[in-house]
């Protein structure tokens, strides 16, 4: 069981993200599509969850 399914099971609402790219040497570039999807991910999160 993973994380994820143990937090869902706990009844945390899970987002889950699959990215395309298996090939973590692509993540090495800053600007690389991977590292771009997650930036957008977590300013996604950060405004949703925003507590100021």
């Amino acid at each position: 069981m993973t994380l994820a399914d143990q937090a869902e099971a706990a009844g945390v609402a899970v987002t889950r993200v699959v990215s395309p790219w298996a090939d973590h040497t692509i993540t090495l570039q800053f600007g690389g599509a991977p590292n771009q999807m997650a930036l957008q991910l977590m300013l996604k999160h950060f405004q949703g969850h925003d507590t100021a």
